[in-house]
Parts: C-alpha cells; structure tokens; sequence
C-alpha cells in the first residue's frame, strides 16, 4: 500500500457485518473496520505509517461529502493532507506532529477532518495556541464520526495458532500493551483464576493470613496451582478494602508458606479472606477473551473471544493501547474542544492542565487505560467564568474514571453519557464515573454501569448535582453510592467554610452490593445518596431512589436538610441517620422533611425448605452517644415524613440504635418519638407470598365458643392474670380472646393437636393492643407437663410481635416442627399487665409456596430529562386495560405520559397479589 488510497483500494462496507464493533467509540474507528480487512494486512503499523488511517478516512469519504468551515487557523486531514501543504482547508496537513509547528493568532484554531483517525499523541501548550483558540473536528461527518486521536497501533496479520492461542510478534519497543480490541471488544490481561463476571473474579486469600501491607497467603487449596508458576513480576490485585482493589507487583512466591510477597506495600493493608487477582504471566492465559503481551521477547498472544477470531485472527481488526494520551492542553484560557475522539490510549484519552475555562462539547472519550477526561486547574476564574465546562460528550469503558475533575473548581459537567466505569476487561483500580470538586455543577447526565460511585461531589463552594440519571452503580466495590460527598478523615482535618451544596432532582435507581471478596466495615453498604464524613449543609431534595439497600445515608455529618425525596422499594432502609463516633456529637441539626418511604418486603425458596423472608425499614436511626436522645428539637428532626406499607406486613418500620442495643419501632412508635411525623399510609395492599394450606389443626382458635376448651396458666407469685371472652375488638370475627397477664410466666394454651414431622406448617393469629407492648414468641411444644419445644429451627417471618396502644398485627410464621407428637401452643406476654386481645389463631400444614414480584404489582416510571415518556399497560407487563393508581392513591388511566424527568409509583389494581 502506498501514502494514499483511491475509492478502487476499499471493498463496500457492510454495516451489519458482524466484524464491526459493536461499542459506542467513534465513528471513525467503527466504519473503517471492514475497509481494513481488504486494503491493509501483514505487520503492525506505527504513527508514521499513514495507510490505515488514510483508508479509514477515505472509506468515511465515501459516504459523505466534506463541507468547507472557512475559519482561520491550520487544518489536519489523514486523508488528503500532507506536511508539505500550508495547513490550510483546501492545503491541509496530514499528520498530528506537523501541528506542533503551528503558532496560532487570536481568533485561530486547530482543525482536524471529522472522519479521520491519528495514530498519534498531541500535547499543546501556551507555545502553540492562544487563549480561546479552537481545536475541533470540521466537516459535514463530525455529527456522526469524529476526529478520532486514538492511543492504539495496529496488530494485524502474522499470526499463528497453538492450541486455542494465536501469537504473533512485535517490536520489543512497543511499549506494555494496556488494552487489547480484536473487532472492537474489550480483551483481558491474562489472569488466574479466570474471570467468571462480576461477582465472580476472584482467588480469596487463605483466612489466617496476616495482617500486612506486603503478604498474602493463599490458599491450601490454590497452592497445588501457583506452586512452580512462573509468579516473579506478576501483578496482584486485592481487594484490600471493600471499597479499594490494590494492585501491586509480586516479588516471589513462597511455596512453603504459601505467601505472596510484594515489591511494595499496599495503600491499606491485606488480610485474610480478601479477594484477589493475578494477572500477566503467559501461563495464565487459558481462557476466551484473555491476552498476554510479552515485551522482554516482543511476543503478542491472545486466546480470542469471538469464534469467528478463534477459527482465523488474521482476518480480525486488532489494536493495542500503546499510547500514554490523546490529546493535552495546558496553560491557555478559554479554549474550545469540539467533535474530537479521544479513545484506546493506555491513560487518559483528553487532558486539560491548567486550561481555565475550557469548553469540552461533543466528544467521544473512550476505552481508555485510566480516564477518559482529566481535569486539573490551580486557580478559580473570577467569576461568572467556569474553571472548565463539559457537555454533550459520550465517555464510555474507561477503566479508572469517565470524568476526573476532582482536582478543578468550578467545574461544569452537563449532559453527558457516561457508561461502564471500571467494569469492562478489568480486574483493577477503579473510581468513581464523574469526580466532581469544589463549586461543581454536575446536570443532566446519564450515568451507567459504573464499578464504584457514580458521582463523587465536593460539598465545598455550592456543588450542584442535578437532573442525573444513575443505575448500574457500585458493580464491583461497596461503602458507596449513586452520588457521594465527602469533606475529610477526622472532625480535626474537616473543612468548616463555605460548606454548602444541592443534591436535587436525579433519579437514583437499584443496586446491589458487591461482596466478593470483601472483608471489614462496610461490606455491604450500599446507598442511593450517601453524605459521608463530616458533610455540611446539604440540601438533598427531590430525588427518585429505588431499589438500592439504603436510600439516603448521612454519616456523621450536620446541618444537612433531607425532603421531599421519594424512597421507594429500598431493601435495608430507606434514610439511615448514623453517628458512629465517641469523641464528640457530629451528626447534629439535620431535618428530614417530607419525604415518602416504602420499604421493600421480599419472598423467596423452594418448597418443602423454609422461605426466606425479609422486610427493610423506612427509617435508621444510629447514635453512638445520645441514641434515641439525639432525635430532638435542634439535634435531629424528622417531620411529615411518610411511610407507606404495600404488603400489610405489621412489623417494625424504624430501628433506633443506643449504646444501650436496638428499638425497634412500629408505624405507630415511631409516630409516638416523633409526633409530627405523618400517619402510615396504605394505599392498597399486596402479598408478598401464598401458601397452600392443608386442613385446620388447632381446636377453637376462633373463641366463637368462648375461650374453652383453652387453658390456662396464672402463676401464684403476680397477681391480674386473667383471660375473658370479649366482642368488638378491631380483630374480632365474632367472639375474641382477651389476655392479661401478671407475669411472663402467665400462658393461655390450646387444646392437643398433631402436626407431620418435618414438614412446614403456618401458624397465624390476629391481635390487638390496648397499650404499648410485645407478645411473646408463641410456643409450640409437646402437649404434656413439661412441654418440649417441637419448634425446630424455629419461626420464619416478616411480622414483629410489638405494638403501641390501637395497633394491630396479622402475624403469619412458617415453621418446621420436629415431632409429631400430640402438641399445643401458648400464647403469652413478654409484656405483664397490658391486654392483648387474639382471634383466628390456626396452625395448618403447608403444601407449596408462591412468591410475588414487586413488578407484578408495581412500576416506578420515568422519563429522560429533555424528553416525555408515555406508559402503558404492555410497557409494565401487565394486561391490556389493566387498572392502576399511583402512589397517592389517585387512579390513573393508561397510557399516560410523563413530562421530561417526571416519575410515578403505579400500582396495578388488578393484580391476583391484590389483598
């Protein structure tokens, strides 16, 4: 091939050939991948080779025809250009390194031919540019292929299969290939164990290993495998703690010991049990997807994971990130950086030093080895100028962060897409997808798939963070959220001044947490909003959070405001107030106000096992010092906040936590702490499970007859003990059973029945209180003096035993009895003196289970920001026709259509999960 193509040198592309990558890069790179295969082959190609990058802007050419800018200043086309011309639009240059020699005027800009790729890296400073240059891509194209700097050299043609491993050589001054594409998709560094997805990547360390910054011992089990294994230099990934994975070089391998030793210690220190990866030995490479770059002997292998790269490499599109950057700028204001790609380099795709207030608009910043936008500014411009602004930009599978402007104040980040932070062909380091410092506004983005937060916020200097959207978060380290603000360490390193900022109107959707692998605090702590150590005077304000664990987590921080928020189907809780230090009081004068709570219940097993059952909490309340003392004028308030119950389930809505242990609360208690507070609200309710039930055990358990034949037992050491026959009770169906005991030894009891070893049975009754008190655990023992307990492995339930004056509970307990021995059951008081009225008490064996999904009876919607959505019944999975309100009780006809960033709760009336 020569510098040039002509249209005769290109096979027609086919843009649904399946050798196309499939990934949102760039354009470019994308249209050129099948034009390749036909005019390009044999070794692999520097930067100053010019026919890749040259056919792929021809083959662009092909479809569209360029259109003139006219604006002054020098002009770059892979294609047509050449060093030797001007630089001008109709004489343009070809290469990124002839730009070095440009010295723009005022006014002037850098123009690179949208549909054109370098391989190459661009550093421009204050020699070649002026502050408000322009550097940006230019022709009709640039809307749908950018100017693309790419990090990566082509790897084609030359190889040779072994096995399920092809291998082909390369210069031994290329540098350590960081990424691998063959055809787009993502290739791993070969690694042991073999990746198995996320949740599924690694080794755990052996638990008795030490505590150490420098060893790990492996297991007895894994020894057989690493002992004689080539491990000198190999990279170790750990996750030391459950929010940070360590990577660090092995020095040896200890076979004797067992123990991984480093070359340097970690940043915190390992120990037994946590997760890890070893990675970049050819021995490890055995699996689909994996690749090893081998560069003392300039040696490139890769077991593909495409079968049709397996059955022959050599007519794949392969490239390495052999590239540091893609393009930086530094130490000019005002620049404008426009429809350019910044993708596959082995860091970070676009660099802005200290380039105060710089426009960043449409560009692709992808697949890069660390970031794939870096923002680092010294000093704040002087207002109303932004220290940098970013928009409109797709930032897709880079490994560390998609956005890093935690060093940058002032920093502004708006509707961007920002996808796969962290999570794709890696096994390391990974942070947040946008970092944000002081003074940032953070709007608008869309933010997917990310392996730690999502958005890291600065609460110094007016942050905003708002209007983003957020799922797919937390994927591979926990003590994290969706959005997360942190202020400092310790209450003595912790900023004081101009502490203020806004998390409003994002929508914060489910999440699951991480656990492999991790080992001490905050293992599983996962939220949708977390105000972390030592925040100050947050405004957190209507915002959607769904189906995380908790829903918004403010940690020893104060003067936080908390309302309006809609927390919805959180599994842990939906607010988790928590205060876990002993030197001083540093969770004080927050207000939570007005937001709406629905704690999720789950359902779950096979028969004839015992169910698992869960229910969250609406409200967490944890204070190291004070307790529930804490919840007080002027400390912590909580008001108008409202809990809504779907499944009818009477069990504790609120945990209080005191040195002294934990309380736990019903709607009502938790009303009777914080009487302004709004009441429970029950639209409508929803099993969670049904059971098949066999026949009636228990005699009388309607008292319809009176409390006989029942029995029971006062004893002679209290006094008040009685049991009475009663009507009109809330639970009544008929006559009740009234119980008021002297004692906790006081008991009515009911008469023999027997139930079938080993197989599940469901006991229910229905109570209510006349003042606060708890039940307790009914007992189901044999139906002799002394009873024994036949309960087995006891009760299974989502119903709590406590209530405050007027409650009432349904209780419903799964259990396995481990006798059938003629039995009876006492019911009894952990609470002496308060009556408690029962009925409908049954025991009755189960024959199978059923489980409902939230989704089969209820739908969070909503819509984009910038666009509507219209719902309709199909959409949900429902019925056509189906008859739904929303969370308020307010019917609601379907299809119905959302205004841009608007949301509902639904809840279908015609559910067969309906009670």
């Amino acid at each position: 091939m020569g510098d040039q193509l002509t249209s005769t040198d290109i096979e027609p592309i086919d843009m649904n050939d399946p050798r196309l990558p499939k990934t949102p890069l760039t354009a470019a790179l994308t249209l050129l991948t099948a034009a390749l295969l036909s005019a390009c082959g044999g070794a692999n190609e520097t930067s100053a080779d010019a026919d890749t990058d040259t056919g792929r802007a021809t083959a662009q050419s092909l479809l569209v025809t360029p259109s003139a800018s006219g604006l002054p200043g020098f002009y770059v086309d892979s294609v047509t250009g050449n060093d030797a011309n001007p630089g001008t639009e109709a004489l343009p240059w070809k290469s990124l390194a002839k730009v070095l020699s440009a010295r723009l005027k005022a006014g002037d800009g850098i123009y690179l031919k949208c549909g054109s790729a370098w391989r190459e890296s661009l550093s421009l400073s204050a020699t070649q540019l002026v502050d408000g240059a322009v550097i940006a891509g230019y022709g009709s194209s640039c809307a749908t292929s950018k100017a693309v700097i790419t990090g990566a050299d082509k790897f084609q043609g030359s190889w040779t299969k072994s096995g399920n491993v092809w291998s082909r050589p390369v210069p031994t001054s290329t540098p350590k290939i960081r990424r691998l594409f063959v055809n787009g998709a993502t290739q791993r560094t070969a690694q042991w164990p073999n990746y198995g997805g996320v949740g599924h990547e690694y080794a755990l360390a052996d638990a008795a290993s030490p505590s150490s910054a420098t060893v790990l011992t492996v297991k007895a089990s894994d020894a057989a495998t690493l002992a004689g294994a080539d491990l000198a230099g190999a990279t170790l990934q750990v996750r030391s703690d459950p929010w940070y994975i360590h990577e660090g070089t092995v020095a040896n391998y200890n076979a004797a010991a067992r123990t991984l030793n480093l070359q340097a210690s970690s940043a915190y220190t390992m120990e037994g049990s946590d997760g890890y990866v070893l990675q970049d030995k050819l021995w490890m490479l055995d699996a689909p997807g994996e690749f090893f770059h081998d560069v003392a002997n300039g040696m490139l292998y890769i077991y593909p994971s495409a079968a049709a790269a397996q059955a022959d490499m050599n007519a794949m599109f392969v490239e390495g990130s052999v590239r540091d950057t893609g393009l930086t700028v530094a130490t000019r204001a005002n620049l404008k950086i426009s429809n350019l790609g910044f993708v596959m380099t082995r860091k970070d795709g676009l660099v802005l030093s200290h380039a105060p207030s710089a426009v960043v608009d449409a560009v692709d910043a992808s697949h890069n080895g660390r970031t794939g936008i870096q923002i680092a500014l010294a000093t704040v411009p002087a207002s109303p100028a932004r220290g940098a602004t970013v928009k409109n930009s797709v930032i897709a599978d880079n490994w560390q962060m998609g956005i890093d402007a935690g060093n940058a104040p002032n920093v502004s980040i708006l509707s961007n897409s920002v996808t796969d932070t962290g999570t794709l062909g890696t096994a390391g380091t990974a942070s947040e997808a946008i970092s944000a410092g002081d003074g940032a506004v953070v709007d608008g983005n869309t933010i997917s798939g990310a392996a730690y937060h999502g958005i890291q916020f600065s609460g110094t200097g007016g942050s905003q963070i708002t209007n983003n959207t957020l799922q797919n978060y937390c994927l591979r380290l926990t003590d994290c959220a969706g959005i997360y603000g942190w202020n400092a360490a310790s209450a003595a390193t912790k900023r004081t001044v101009n502490q203020s900022s806004t998390v409003s109107a994002n929508r914060v959707l489910a999440a699951k947490p991480n656990t492999e692998g991790a080992v001490g605090g905050g293992i599983d702590l996962l939220a949708g909003i977390y105000l972390d150590n030592f925040m100050m005077n947050v405004t957190v304000q209507g915002n959607l959070l769904t189906g995380m664990p908790i829903g918004i987590d403010v940690h020893n921080s104060s003067n936080n405001v908390i309302e309006a928020n809609h927390i919805w189907f959180t599994t842990t809780t939906g607010l988790w107030a928590n205060m876990d230090q002993t030197a001083g009081d540093y969770m004080t004068n927050n207000v939570f106000r007005g937001n709406q709570l629905l704690p999720a219940t789950s359902a779950s097993g096979t028969w004839p096992a015992l169910p698992t059952l869960g229910s969250s909490y609406a409200v967490t309340f944890l204070h190291k010092i004070s307790g529930a003392g804490a919840i007080t004028s002027g400390s912590n308030v909580f008001t108008q906040n409202q809990i809504v119950q779907l499944n009818g389930v009477s069990g504790a809505v609120a945990a209080v936590v005191s040195p002294s242990g934990q309380q736990l609360l019903t709607a009502s208690g938790w009303k009777a702490l914080n009487p302004l507070e709004a009441p429970l609200w029950a639209p409508a309710s929803y099993a969670a499970y049904n059971l098949a039930e066999g026949a009636e055990l228990v005699p009388g358990g309607g008292f319809d007859s009176g409390v006989a034949p029942w029995k029971t037992w006062f004893w002679s050491g209290a006094s008040g003990g009685n049991v009475q026959s009663v009507s009109g009770a809330s639970v009544c169906i008929g006559l009740c059973a009234r119980l008021t005991t002297g004692s906790v030894y006081d008991s009515l009891y009911s008469p023999g029945f027997n139930m079938t070893s080993g197989v599940p049975h469901v006991l229910r009754f229905a109570a209510a209180f006349s003042a606060a008190g708890t039940i307790a655990r009914p007992g189901i023992g044999t139906n002799t003096s002394p009873s024994t307990s036949v309960l087995g492995s006891g009760y299974v339930t989502l119903n709590t035993l406590s209530g405050s004056a007027g409650d009432t509970i349904n209780f419903k307990a799964v259990f396995v009895p481990s006798s059938s021995a003629e039995a009876r059951l006492t019911l009894a008081m952990a609470t002496p003196g308060v009556p408690v009225v029962f009925d409908s008490v049954s025991v009755r064996p189960v024959t199978g289970y059923t489980w409902s999904k939230a989704s089969d009876w209820s739908a969070v919607v909503y819509a984009p920001q910038g666009a509507s959505r219209t719902v309709g019944c199909t959409d949900l999975g429902w019925p056509s026709g189906c008859s739904v309100m929303d969370a308020n009780g307010n019917a609601t006809t379907l299809p119905t259509t959302l205004p841009a960033g608007g949301h509902k709760l639904l809840l279908r009336l015609d559910s067969p999960w309906k009670q």
